[in-house]
């Protein structure tokens, strides 16, 4: 296999690779939306190590 051979063929993967996560993407996911502000985002970052239930 050449080397030109290759990268087209390489291309040919990612692009039909891209096509299937953007086609299971619009399937499950498009619709899925996540609410946050502010405050639960920081509550939910500046969580302490100790707090969080995590055994030492």
């Amino acid at each position: 296999m050449s080397d030109s051979s290759l990268v087209r063929h390489l291309v040919w993967v990612v692009l039909i690779k891209l096509a299937l996560l953007t086609a299971i993407w619009w399937s499950f996911f498009r619709s899925e939306r996540v609410q946050a502000d502010a405050g639960s985002t920081a509550a939910h970052v500046l969580v302490s190590p100790s707090s969080s239930g995590a055994s030492q």
